[in-house]
């Protein structure tokens, strides 16, 4: 059994993209997903921007998803504790599997809550955003619910309240000599010049309730970490954060390495560090003379204890997948190594960063052999990992949500070939379900569109197996409609698409297409967001090859046209016809010809005609025929069967073309060779086209 929490995007000019699914709880055995959808607040209807209109805010769930900030069990595996920017932390009873689980247990808190820990003996501390005082509360789960023990908070943090220093890093003791022992560090949410001032390192033992001195003290910490093997000759807990004066040039971060002194902690070691920001401080539980800093630079930095002088290794990830602002450094904009961790032996170290791949390394070899392997190359980067308690699966978070179980002995399976999990999404509350079109504005879109359906005159029907619904006209349905021109042949076009539909709900009788309650999660691209190489408008238009609709030509009336003028329909097939350059412009029958039936051979400018079953032209003058090749229609010279397209089938005109037994069309002057004029006018097609993708730039895909 796993957890997983996420982001949630809730500023007021986005928040119409917030999306449930903040809160995971998965079984690996059977592949389950479990959404927990408790951390959510009311949306509120905001004063200004897109989402203050009273359609948009009617329009949306009516909870305001938060995100869910960090996750952990107990000791015993009976409770799993979630924590988020809704200020609560909660507790799950999950010893009846996913399916059942209830949420037996709330805190609330005075500002959003970023970090939890759990002790060895199943005590849970948490951090919350607040200076003033109780920015860390110590609890205890009982039968009653969460039951305070005592609470903590930095003095220089509630000294300077404007710095905004709140909790950056909170640790358990690991070892059982500390295990009552919390260690804390502060950081300022200020300017980047204010930031080296401010922040604080604290220690206190919660049995006694009293605070260790910790000297000198780090500022402004980015995260904390107990020595989980201590020896006698080794430090208690590690410090990451902002380095301070007397450092050498280059050195913007330090990791400090502490250990008790009578009745305080003092420095014993000191490691420089050239990266910026520190995103977690990893003591190896197999060697405590090796600590690594995983930071925003893309850069895991390994040191020895023995040697503090030198860093021991630089383990370094490649570019980010995701572009950041050109006017600021990686390090500033880039998330960096947001995972790492030790394995099951001090000879594994793994790392996974923003470029999405995860990466084993030895420490103890050579720099050029400290690379293992790449584990996993994933779509998006890497923002959090963990290892069950066997070190047997590894549990990775992407960038765009998406969780990955990565298991030993299946290194040669690729991410796309792994097995989904199902996806169980919670029912939702009767008190937070939206408002009926009785409580609704009248003039609101959401009571028209609930009117017309009531009222049968809109009817919502399955769109095959896509997860999203389609609105089509009801057995009541009382107008507008469409009288264009183009209105016969685009009805009998959404006659023909709602028959296949029907087929295909028939033939899956039984089967839902889709269990998401929601698919406005799923990504709709258009042509505008994923871009156009423009490659498509040196090739014939694949109208020109697609089938037409016999029922939609009977219904055409020809030769009829819009008010304006500039279109006119087919006289042919009815489908749209070529727009006039001008009203003087007349074809030699004072026909209207759509593209298809008006095109014009490559060779001789005649008529040709389009066979719909082969996507090959064929010209009755000069008697060749073209078909669709890469580059546009090349000639064929091989001996080829007459084939009847059921378009000229059903408009009663003969085929125009038949090959004889020597391959060449009949009518065409060749040499003695072969050559002639077949042969010089396909290279002149070949050249055409060799040009025009010769010419074009690059796609932006």
């Amino acid at each position: 059994m796993f957890a997983a929490g996420s982001y949630a995007t809730t500023d007021r000019d986005s928040m119409q993209y917030n999306r449930p699914y903040n809160l995971l709880l998965g079984d690996v055995r059977h592949k389950t997903l479990q959404e927990l959808p408790e951390h959510h607040v009311k949306r509120q209807r905001q004063d200004k921007g897109v989402n203050a209109t009273a359609t948009m805010h009617q329009s949306q769930d009516p909870r305001l998803f938060m995100t869910v900030t960090m996750v952990a069990f107990s000791p015993d595996g009976d409770l799993m504790y979630s924590a988020g920017y809704d200020k609560t932390v909660r507790a799950f009873d999950v010893r009846s599997g996913i399916h059942n689980v209830t949420c037996t247990m709330e805190a609330i808190h005075k500002g959003s809550v970023d970090l939890i820990a759990v002790s060895n003996d199943g005590v849970l501390a948490t951090g919350c955003q607040r200076v003033d005082k109780n920015s860390i509360k110590v609890m205890r789960c009982s039968t009653s619910g969460f039951e305070k023990l005592c609470s903590f908070s930095s003095q220089k943090a509630a000294d300077r309240p404007e710095t905004k220093t709140y909790p950056s890093g909170l640790k358990w003791g690991a070892h059982s000599f500390f295990k009552d022992w919390l260690l804390a560090g502060f950081s300022s949410h200020s300017t980047d010049e204010e930031r080296a001032t401010y922040g604080e390192t604290c220690v206190w033992d919660v049995e006694t309730q009293q605070q260790i001195l910790v000297t000198p003290n780090a500022r402004n910490v980015f995260d904390v970490a107990w020595n989980p093997s201590p020896g006698s000759a080794s430090s208690s807990f590690a410090i990451g954060s902002v380095a301070g004066s007397g450092v050498n040039r280059g050195t913007r971060s330090v990791v400090r390495l502490y250990n008790p002194r009578s009745t305080r902690f003092g420095i014993t070691c000191e490691f420089e560090c050239p990266a910026l920001d520190i995103n977690d401080v990893v003591w190896c539980p197999h060697d405590d003379n090796l600590i690594a800093a995983s930071c925003t630079d893309g850069k895991t930095y390994i040191w020895d204890a023995r040697r503090p002088d030198d860093i021991l290794h630089t383990f370094a990830h490649s570019t980010p997948l995701l572009e950041h602002w050109e006017d600021q450094p990686r390090e500033v904009a880039d998330t960096g190594v947001r995972f790492a961790s030790w394995g099951d032996n001090r000879t594994r170290f793994y790392t996974g960063s923003s470029d999405g791949v995860v990466k084993a390394w030895n420490p103890y070899l050579a720099a050029e052999d400290a690379h293992v392997r790449d584990v996993a190359t994933l779509n998006s980067g890497v923002m959090s990992g963990a290892f069950s308690p066997d070190s047997c699966r590894l549990l990775v978070g992407e960038v765009t949500g998406s969780i990955n179980i990565l298991s030993v002995g299946q290194e040669d399976k690729a991410i796309k070939d792994a097995q989904q999990f199902t996806l169980k999404a919670s029912p939702v509350d009767a008190a937070v379900q939206p408002k009926t079109t009785g409580a609704l504005d009248p003039t609101f879109g959401r009571a028209i569109a609930n009117d017309l359906i009531q009222t049968g005159q809109i009817v919502l029907r399955p769109l095959g197996s896509l997860p999203i619904r389609q609105a089509v006209q009801g057995p009541k349905y009382n107008g507008p409609v469409d009288r264009s021109d183009e209105a016969p042949a685009l009805r009998a076009k959404a006659s023909i698409f709602q028959r296949n539909e029907l087929i295909k709900s028939i033939s899956n009788a039984g089967a839902t297409p889709c269990a998401l309650p929601h698919s406005d999660s799923k990504p709709k691209f258009t042509e505008e967001e994923t871009g156009d190489s423009g490659r498509s408008r040196d090739r014939i238009p694949g109208v020109l090859r697609s089938a037409h609709l016999t029922g939609a030509r009977a219904d055409q009336s020809a030769g009829r046209s819009l008010d304006t003028g500039l279109s006119r329909y087919c006289t042919q097939c009815g489908q749209p016809a070529r727009p006039r350059i001008s009203e003087e412009e007349e074809t030699d029958t004072n026909e209207a010809l759509c593209e298809r039936c008006s095109f014009s051979c490559f060779r001789c400018s005649g008529t040709a005609s389009i066979t719909t079953a082969t996507s090959q032209v064929v010209c009755s003058a000069c008697k060749l025929t073209w078909t669709a090749g890469t580059l546009g229609y090349e000639l064929l010279e091989r001996e080829s069967q007459i084939i009847v397209d059921p378009f000229v089938r059903s408009s009663g005109c003969r085929p125009r073309q038949a090959w004889s037994a020597s391959g060449r069309s009949e009518g065409v002057d060749v040499n003695a060779d072969g050559t002639g004029d077949v042969a010089n006018f396909l290279g002149e097609v070949e050249e055409h086209y060799h040009s025009l993708w010769m010419d074009r730039p690059d796609s932006p895909l």
